[in-house]
């Protein structure tokens, strides 16, 4: 029995029934298409906007049933290096939202572009490049330039002649020096170790020197001995100041039902290198803080290893720390794809609603609202904001809705990458030759690298180099830190210069 007026729209017929469903009818075949049920008889009549059906049922609720039209794309992307040796392979990940995407993606080194999502591509000249990410649906297009985004470097050429030398000095005995990441120099004796090379071998371009008790420590080099030079690399070994305690905590721990996504956070004393953890259901993660999807009811014991260069080693546990129990009959439930980040910043709503609610809406907390099951957003300014789910369905038993609502908050927030500020301080600063100058770092931001240009061609590694003036004159200092930010991948750096800080007369 039909008791409200039929809409026509796109070539389909829609009308409501007594029987409580909407029917979409093929107006050319006279075929169903679709039905959807409420429950209760449908007396109004249907209104169509944008693919959207609107209606109301004698449950007293109004439904909207279809497919909503794709929203416009937002395009990001993320590389798994951006500093390397060519040839210097990059995997590119695409980390766009939206629905239906094409992509165009420009590398910045003049070869042919790709179309893939998530392209592979190899630097083969030194340089650095920006990457351009362009993507497109019905609703639109969004392009990404990240300049300067992938810094591909040259090796450089042996220098030529015979022998040539490397005198390694550290304030640790007993340390072992190992050149270009695992080839074994030899062990630090009486402060000093030196290593006989030549100028047409395999250029040294850092070194590493470690000893347990002490964190290892790894520095760059740029500068390369000729016949018969020897090259002095300085590294001061740093004992650690406290014990190493392993502690973590989790944004989320308890849950009514699977999947429960759950944030890790590390909250350790101490300095830690690596991270080794057990989430309780067969599977690890080496990830700092990383993020892991329990898919089956239980209790899950939890434990973090903490270890570093040092040889500092700790384990936490924590016995039945996530727990998953069953939830009642009826009741609202989502898990979100991550509970915050920077700006603009994307989450998915997962439904993990029981009882078989039929209608699902989701309320952003900014304006938006979604109805269905599973449903994402993009915010796009900086704030607190509470997601609300409410779940509804008719019970014939009472002949009442039943209604139920789940909260959950997120966080987004704007980055501004900080660059470190280079300062240091010189003693002595004048005397006469030979002249041993020590350069102590007071640069702010903590910076990762360091390098001194001493005035007369030399250049120095690490925060606070020994060096020593052998020619008279006046020289000018400069120092030069830098630090990779951990948001956008850039790298940031500042220079000092010191004009005529160093004075040094006849002997």
């Amino acid at each position: 029995m039909v008791y409200s007026s039929p809409t026509y729209a796109n070539d389909v017929v829609y009308v409501g029934s007594w029987d409580g469903k909407m029917y979409a009818i093929d107006a050319l075949t006279g075929e169903e298409i679709w039905h959807f049920s409420t429950g209760d008889p449908i007396f109004s009549s249907p209104a169509v906007a944008k693919g959207i059906v609107y209606f109301g049922s004698l449950d007293h609720s109004i439904y909207a049933v279809g497919q909503p039209p794709d929203s416009p794309p937002v395009a990001d992307f993320t590389a798994n290096e951006t500093f390397g040796l060519v040839p210097m392979t990059v995997q590119f990940t695409d980390s766009s939202t939206g629905q239906g995407l094409s992509y165009q993606w420009d590398f910045g080194d003049g070869t042919a572009n790709s179309t893939e999502q998530n392209p592979v591509h190899t630097y083969t000249v030194g340089g650095t490049y920006d990457v351009t990410l362009t993507v497109g649906n019905n609703a639109g297009s969004s392009t990404l330039w990240k300049e300067g985004y992938i810094t591909a470097m040259e090796p450089m050429p042996p220098i030529g002649g015979d022998p040539a030398y490397f005198m390694i000095h550290s304030n640790v005995d007993g340390a072992e020096v190992y050149f270009n990441g695992d080839w074994y120099a030899g062990t630090i004796e009486n402060g000093t170790l030196l290593v006989e090379t030549c100028t047409t071998c395999t250029p040294v371009w850092m070194y590493t020197v470690k000893k347990c008790g002490y964190f290892s420590l790894t520095q760059e080099n740029d500068v390369f001995p000729g016949k018969d030079q020897t090259v002095h690399l300085y590294a001061n070994l740093t004992a650690p100041k406290e014990p190493l305690i392993a502690d973590f905590s989790a944004n989320v721990t308890e849950a009514s039902a699977p999947p429960l996504h759950v944030r890790f956070l590390g909250s350790h004393v101490g300095i830690a290198e690596s991270w080794n953890w057990s989430f309780g259901d067969g599977t690890y993660s080496e990830e700092e803080e990383p993020a892991h999807t329990y898919t089956e009811f239980g209790n899950y014991t939890v434990s973090l290893t903490l270890s570093n260069s040092a040889c500092q080693e700790d384990t936490m546990v924590k016995e039945d720390f996530i727990r998953i129990a069953e939830k009642p009959p009826f009741a609202a439930g989502f898990t979100l794809s991550s509970s915050g980040g920077p700006v603009p910043f994307s989450v998915r709503c997962t439904d993990s609603s029981s009882g078989n609610p039929t209608r699902i809406v989701y309320d952003f907390g900014d304006g938006f609202m979604v109805m269905g099951p599973d449903s994402s957003h993009t915010y796009r300014s900086a704030g607190t904001y509470t997601i609300t789910q409410t779940v509804a369905k008719f019970d014939p038993a009472t002949r009442s809705t039943l209604k139920s609502t789940a909260t959950k908050q997120v966080e987004v927030f704007k980055v501004f990458p900080l660059g470190p500020l280079a300062g240091f301080s010189a003693s002595p600063v004048t005397g006469s030759a030979p002249l041993t100058v020590t350069f102590t770092d007071e640069s702010l931001g903590d910076p990762t690298f360091f390098i001194y240009n001493t005035g007369d061609g030399f250049r120095l590694m690490g925060a606070n180099p020994t060096y020593t003036y052998r020619t008279p004159g006046i020289y000018t200092v400069t120092q030069k830190v830098m630090k990779i930010d951990p948001i956008s991948r850039q790298i940031l750096s500042d220079v000092l210069v010191k004009e005529n800080l160093i004075h040094v007369t006849a002997g």
